[in-house]
């Protein structure tokens, strides 16, 4: 369960830089539409870092110290690309909640096995959230106007953009 724990916390690291990365980086015509988003997608993955590290003491396993080790730990893929499409970006999320949901799936069933039910408890709790908010990625994702700029106008302007 250690070696989960410490994934998850480097996951979360990971994944909060990302996200400020592609928040800072989003382009004009985007910025007001997704902008919100990004932002609580950033608020909650600066959350639970602190809980998963005390948690990691509590329990008297070793808490990642470096931001190497963070990124080697993290099933987050650590994005070396500038990716400026905003339904690129949506994708790399989706992939890596997918990863961070597949770990706290099997830290739940560890902390099952050893009766540890506070980490379990926690687990689910990340586990909800993240799942909320995959499905409002998802939501964007399968909404093909979402990220055309003349829809945005439209919606913007309440003109029909695609009637013409």
């Amino acid at each position: 369960m250690e070696e989960n724990l410490r994934s998850l916390l480097a996951s979360f690291e990971v994944l909060e830089h990302k996200i400020h990365y592609y928040h800072v980086k989003m382009t004009w015509e985007l910025f007001l539409l997704y902008h919100p988003f990004y932002q609580e997608l950033y608020d909650y993955f600066d959350q639970p870092e602190d809980e998963i590290m005390e948690r990691l003491d509590q329990l008297g396993m070793d808490i990642p110290s470096t931001l190497l080790s963070m990124v080697k730990e993290s099933v987050v893929d650590e994005s070396k690309e500038d990716i400026l499409d905003i339904k690129r970006q949506l994708e790399c999320f989706k992939d890596d909640f997918d990863n961070i949901l597949e770990l706290l799936q099997d830290i739940i069933k560890e902390s099952w096995d050893v009766e540890d039910y506070v980490t379990q408890n926690m687990m689910i709790g990340y586990q909800q959230a993240i799942q909320k908010l995959q499905w409002k990625i998802n939501k964007s994702l399968n909404n093909k106007n979402v990220v055309k700029w003349k829809t945005f106008m439209a919606f913007e302007d309440g003109v029909d953009w695609d009637d013409d």
